[in-house]
């Protein structure tokens, strides 16, 4: 029996951050038919490209390929006719599956939004408002609004609750730029 051993063909990609990494799979049909065209075809007596459609060589599944995170594993299993190419052409193809554990990905940095936010209160008791001001305007705000729970008509005593709405864009914004916004509410 020949062997032809799958693993070196493939190579996973991963970037991103961390809890938002996506991989790529690629496989290098190139460099397993360099290795093993002669191989093959002296031993089946038939074309690589042949073998290799018939046993059905380069089909694979890959588990889960995005929101992954450093210490993930992702397994790349073939689905190739094994039966086929050991009983017809005495071919034992080596490597079922290969597993790959991410690595690399850089942490999301947990940004605290309210951090260059001022409140400041002005008016009278029953009649008082708050004033909002905001320091700087990084990136990551283009996509989150903020909501004031309520702004006019203070009393002293008075609570006002300041939330960012970061359902829409969370993913996004921790996906293109790293950031995830916390906490998202904060009282004054």
């Amino acid at each position: 029996r020949q062997e032809v051993d799958l693993s070196d063909a493939v190579t996973f990609k991963v970037t991103g951050y961390s809890g938002y990494g996506v991989a790529e799979v690629a496989l290098n049909e190139e460099a397993l038919e360099e290795k093993y065209e002669d191989l093959i075809s002296e031993h089946t007596k038939i074309r690589w490209s042949k073998f290799i459609e018939e046993v059905d060589l380069l089909e694979y599944e890959v588990t889960e390929l995005s929101g992954l995170s450093n210490g993930d594993k992702i397994t790349l299993t073939w689905e190739y006719d094994k039966e086929l190419a050991a009983e017809e052409y005495k071919v034992d193809i080596l490597c079922e599956s290969i597993e790959y554990t991410v690595t690399g990905l850089t942490e999301v940095k947990k940004v605290d939004p309210f951090e260059d936010f001022t409140v400041t209160f002005d008016g009278v008791s029953g009649d008082g408002y708050a004033n909002i001001d905001i320091e700087g305007y990084p990136d990551y705000r283009n996509y989150f609004n903020y909501e004031v729970s309520n702004r006019y008509s203070l009393s002293n005593g008075d609570t006002v609750e300041i939330t960012f709405d970061v359902s829409k864009y969370k993913d996004f914004v921790a996906e293109q730029f790293g950031y995830e916004l916390y906490p998202t509410k904060k009282s004054y």
